[in-house]
This record gives structure tokens, C-alpha cells and sequence, in this order.
């Protein structure tokens, strides 16, 4: 027989969101299969001039490696959603925010985030990089409240959010 969880059972736990599957995969995955065709072509010519296959079979390794490092890189960031509110980890800074400083989850054409009333609790790098974000309004749909620590971009998440449970659990926490 199955255990059915309780709706308040599963907004007790906290709920890991990493960044959209197709951002996760694409970059690394461009590099990973560049590295592989260069494998496969490296050692399909093995009969030619060896320095140039060698050549080749070190540069497709550093394709791999850069891969896997872009996999790497894209795993780790990480929304963590729960009763105590919502942290953002990223490479290098992470930031928490209480429910009670959320005012508002907002939508804009590709973008999704939410707008906090006091500048969340982050360290030294997380202020040096909403500085250089803040600057670019591509990136970014409201620099100015990025600047001063008042936006957590969902954007990157926004797949969790359409098919996943994401926004059920923070509008449930914002109720």
C-alpha cells in the first residue's frame, strides 16, 4: 500500500531545484560531442602524421575537460525552498531570504524572480556580482533592485516553475 504524504509533511522538507535541464546540458554537452568527433576523428586517421593526430587527441581531451567542467559549473547552482524561506547558491556567493521579505513574485517576458523588501543576507562576492550584473540590462529585467540585493532571479528555474512543483511550494509559503 502506499503512504500518501500530507500536503504540510511535504512543505515541511526542503525542496533542491538545480537549473533547467536544457541549460544544464546544451553548453556542456556542445563541448563534450566537438571533443568526441575530434576523438573519433583522431583515431580513425591514426595512419597519417602522428604529431598532427597526437595534436588532435590532446585538444579533443581538453575539450572533454572543459565540458565537464561547464557540467560541473552548471549543476551546482541551486534554489533551496523551505520553511525558513528561499537560498539561492550559486559558485562563489549564496544568499538567503525569509518568506516575510518576499513582497512579490513578478513575470516578465523570459524572466521570472522575486522581489524581496530588505536586500537579502549574502556575503562579500554576492555584492561584487550584483554590481557587475545590475549593470547589464540584458541579463537582468530589474538591475536596480538586483543592484541592491532585492531580487532573486527564478529565471533559470523557470522550468520547475511551469512543470514542476516550484510554484506550488513558494506560493504555498507566500500564503
Amino acid at each position: 500500500m502506499v503512504d500518501m504524504e500530507r500536503p504540510q509533511e511535504s512543505l515541511d522538507k526542503a525542496s533542491f531545484y538545480h537549473i533547467s535541464p536544457l541549460r544544464l546540458w546544451v553548453m556542456p554537452g556542445i563541448f563534450l560531442a566537438l571533443a568526441l568527433m575530434l576523438f573519433a576523428g583522431g583515431s580513425a586517421s591514426m595512419l597519417g602524421d602522428a604529431q598532427d593526430d597526437a595534436l588532435g587527441l590532446v585538444f579533443s581531451g581538453v575539450l572533454a575537460l572543459v565540458g565537464l567542467l561547464l557540467w560541473v559549473l552548471c549543476w551546482y547552482p541551486r534554489i533551496v525552498v523551505d520553511a525558513h524561506g528561499i537560498t539561492h547558491r550559486q559558485v562563489g556567493y549564496s544568499f538567503h531570504s525569509g518568506w516575510e521579505n518576499v513582497v512579490s513574485v513578478e513575470m516578465a517576458p523570459g524572466a521570472l524572480y522575486l522581489v524581496l523588501d530588505r536586500p537579502a543576507g549574502g556575503n562579500a562576492a554576492l555584492r561584487g556580482a550584483l554590481q557587475v550584473m545590475s549593470g547589464s540590462r540584458n541579463l537582468v529585467p530589474r538591475p536596480d533592485l538586483l543592484a541592491e540585493g532585492r531580487l532573486i532571479d527564478l529565471t533559470p528555474y523557470r522550468w520547475h516553475w511551469e512543470r514542476g512543483d516550484l510554484r506550488a511550494k513558494i506560493n504555498a509559503y507566500l500564503a
